[in-house]
């Protein structure tokens, strides 16, 4: 686990973001179905598939940027053993 310290940093900078990260999530989510959706569409439409596609890879660079954005600013914060942990396959916080 990730340092007490660092996990009490690393909540508090996610908390602060929390919001935003749910707003890009819950753009991309609907999103990614209507894309999914215009590919079974009969008639089938390229164009309509295109741009739900497109739609939906915009939301979710939208939101992987949030959560990027989210996970630089913790690294910045927090000691470099949190940061290795950070990292650790099912580290986390």
């Amino acid at each position: 686990d990730m340092p007490s310290a660092d996990q009490t940093i690393a909540h508090s900078i996610v908390d602060s973001h929390y919001n935003e990260i749910l707003e890009k999530w819950r753009a991309f989510r609907p999103a990614n179905q209507r894309a999914a959706i215009a590919m079974h569409a009969d008639p089938f439409d390229p164009a309509g598939a295109k741009a739900a596609y497109e739609n939906a890879n915009r939301r979710s660079e939208e939101f992987r940027k949030a959560m990027q954005d989210t996970l630089i600013e913790v690294a910045q914060k927090i000691s470099p053993e949190g940061r290795e942990r950070l990292h650790a396959p099912g580290g986390g916080f």
